[in-house]
């Protein structure tokens, strides 16, 4: 099975920080149970990139997501939408034009395309890597 990578950039409502940067905080342990329980994610994290100037221009807070798991970007997506949804909706309430109605959707329409990603353990599955462990 082959490793994939997913990239997701929402732009976060006006003074919607503080409240994401809690939700993330507070769900935190609930977050990482539920995507282990997924069982094809290797690495993920949420990362908040603040307002910026650039050019003289003020750029929107971000949220980007980013994981690297086993199978299809499309079943990926829709894992996390039935596996997460009610802490996806406790996270992207806070970014523009979310809507829980329409997830998968959403996540499709933010999903930036990668370049590149690291892969830790090419061709080999979170289950595959988990029994070697056991087995050492």
């Amino acid at each position: 099975m082959e490793q994939h990578a997913l990239t997701l950039i929402a732009e976060i409502k006006k003074n919607a920080v503080p409240q994401l940067r809690e939700t993330l905080r507070n769900e935190n342990e609930e977050l990482k149970f539920a995507l282990r329980s997924i069982g094809t994610i290797h690495y993920c994290r949420w990362v908040i990139i603040d307002e910026k100037i650039l050019d003289g221009e003020t750029l929107a807070p971000q949220l980007a997501f980013s994981s690297n798991f086993d199978g299809d970007v499309d079943q990926h997506i829709e894992d996390l939408c039935n596996t997460l949804s009610p802490l996806l909706d406790d996270i992207y309430s806070n970014c523009v034009d979310y809507k829980s109605s329409e997830r998968v959707a959403y996540f499709k329409k933010i999903r930036i395309k990668e370049m590149a990603f690291y892969q830790g353990s090419p061709g080999r599955t979170v289950q595959t890597i988990a029994r070697e462990k056991a087995l050492r």
